[in-house]
């Protein structure tokens, strides 16, 4: 018998069960995640309704689509920089370097205002 390492909590819609991801600790555990209950295991970088910048750096492979293991990465490592790992959940445009463990990475992560390129 399989010990459950987190507790995930469920929503039904579209006839489906689906994970709620509410807080910073959700996003952590992702990899803890089954992959048979992900909706999708993999997002194209283009022609979806999120941040293409943001997806072509979760992008690693840089193959054009973001998969489970890339966004698996991405939250581990996001989460694991923050101080409040539930900041990643606020929905704001912006992040306080002193938000994080560490604020000199974050702004070597940063975006141009002026490019579509990231720096780094």
């Amino acid at each position: 018998m399989s010990k459950i390492s987190y507790a995930w909590k469920f929503f039904r819609a579209g006839g489906f069960n689906q994970v709620v991801i509410s807080s910073g600790a959700d996003l952590l555990n992702l990899d803890q995640l089954d992959q048979k209950l992900w909706v999708a295991l993999a997002c194209p970088t283009t022609g979806v309704e999120f941040d293409k910048i943001t997806l072509a750096l979760i992008d690693t492979d840089k193959d054009g689509r973001v998969r489970a293991p890339e966004l698996i990465a991405a939250a581990k490592w996001a989460g694991e920089l923050m101080k409040n790992p539930d900041d990643l959940l606020k929905g704001s445009s912006t992040l306080r370097p002193s938000a994080t463990f560490d604020p000199h990475r974050v702004t070597r992560l940063s975006v141009s205002p002026n490019s579509r390129e990231p720096r780094g």
